[in-house]
């Protein structure tokens, strides 16, 4: 891929320069892809992670219309995030029946009822996380508003970032892709973009029965990668117009450059909008910035024509303890008494490392566990009133500690 000023010619380096684009060196954008689209190598590659370290969270972003992640996945990010399910959902899985199946296997039975802990859809790979019921966190948010993810980002300040996150064709559906862009590196410290290539987004027919226009008719952006960094373009109308060199690069697709995807591991995502988003200022400059970007080889083009020389390596998992503070783990006096726990109001209240544990598996999880928790601290403390109640009945009929009519009591009592 071509990542540095050496690599690139000087018609390259005079349309960035036109265009505002700041030229990055060493830009956090790798492993840049142009496919058919396959999702399983990084699926595995997740997977792995995930074994090596057993507190690896994947979030996905717009996961609900094909959530592809389901294996790995820890939480989703939607406007109905609740589209993709939760497992053991059905009224005879109680919390033990669960919790028996991710133990028992993925064979397993509940002769009860009479039906399979696992089906198809709903499988021991998707539904159990060693040995437990694993159980999705759901964040609804319109990911456009930069207020909404607030929620997301306190749940991040509490349990630390995610190791991974996905963001699988969601650029291109959205009005503000610069607010998404920006807070993928807050939520998690890496992570895969992927959207529909510029030759799919530039080909007429790909919406197969609904008339010639370019690409998708529901996109609002093009992208490709340019000197290590992604360029979106707005997808504007007069595209339909245009022949030539836009036609050259839309004939270009093919089965296996359908998709354009890349990974980040940086604190951001270098990236930028055309002309710094200002459509302007006349027709014929907005014309001729498209045409010389479409004119111009970049790094999509590369990996288009030399195909990726970068392996797909394996993605580390550094330990979670980077959440704390860097003298030393907690101590254990900061585990918490049954009293402690008891007190609890909120998931907030929670010492980041256990938050961070309960956040893999659900906060609502958490929540159900705590409620069962108050149940048996207020029978325990009801038990202690009446305990006390007797007491102070019982030491009311009593004469006073250390007077004569005491001791005598006491000596009457040995005596009998």
């Amino acid at each position: 891929m071509a990542s540095d000023q050496s690599r690139l010619g000087p018609l390259a380096l005079a349309v960035l320069t036109r265009l505002g684009l700041e030229i990055s060196r060493e830009g956090s954008i790798h492993v840049l892809r142009v496919s058919a689209g396959g999702r399983q190598p990084l699926v595995q590659r997740l997977a792995r992670a995930q074994q090596r370290c057993p507190r690896f969270r994947v979030v996905d972003v717009g996961a609900a219309m094909n959530p592809w992640t389901l294996k790995v996945l820890n939480a989703v990010v939607d406007r109905t995030p609740q589209v993709v399910e939760d497992c053991f959902q059905q009224p005879w899985f109680s919390a033990a029946a669960a919790r028996f199946c991710c133990r028992s296997g993925p064979h397993t039975w509940l002769q009860a009822n009479n039906v399979t802990c696992f089906t198809k859809d709903f499988d021991f790979e998707r539904c159990c996380r060693n040995g437990e019921p694993h159980q999705l966190l759901h964040f609804a948010m319109d990911v456009n508003k930069e207020s909404a993810w607030d929620p997301l980002l306190h749940h991040v300040e509490v349990a630390g970032k995610f190791e991974f996150a996905v963001a699988s064709h969601i650029l291109e559906d959205i009005v503000n892709p610069e607010i998404l862009l920006q807070m993928l590196p807050r939520i998690a410290r890496r992570g895969f973009v992927a959207m529909p290539s510029k030759f799919t987004e530039l080909k007429r027919g790909v919406d197969e029965g609904y008339g010639p226009h370019r690409g998708h008719i529901h996109h609002r952006w093009i992208g490709t990668i340019q000197s290590g960094q992604l360029l979106l373009l707005p997808k504007l109308a007069f595209l339909e117009t245009i022949e030539g060199d836009i036609d050259v690069v839309g004939n270009a697709l093919t089965a296996d450059s359908i998709d354009m995807s890349f990974e980040w591991d940086e604190d951001d995502i270098p990236f930028s909008i055309l002309n710094k988003g200002f459509v302007g200022p006349t027709p014929v400059h907005v014309i001729q910035m498209y045409l010389e970007v479409f004119r111009t080889a970049d790094d999509v083009d590369d990996v288009y024509v030399h195909g990726s020389d970068e392996p797909e390596s394996e993605i580390p998992c550094e330990s979670r303890q980077e959440a704390l503070p860097p003298s030393s783990p907690e101590p254990e006096a900061a585990i918490m008494s049954s009293v402690q726990f008891c007190s609890l109001r909120t998931f907030e209240g929670l010492s980041r490392d256990l938050a961070a544990q309960l956040g893999a598996t659900g906060e609502r999880c958490f929540h159900r566990e705590l409620q069962e928790v108050r149940r048996r601290c207020l029978m325990a403390m009801k038990a202690v009133e009446a305990a006390m109640m007797i007491y102070h009945t019982c030491a009311a009929g009593e004469p006073p500690l250390g007077s004569a009519a005491r001791s005598a009591s006491f000596r009457r009592r040995r005596a009998s």
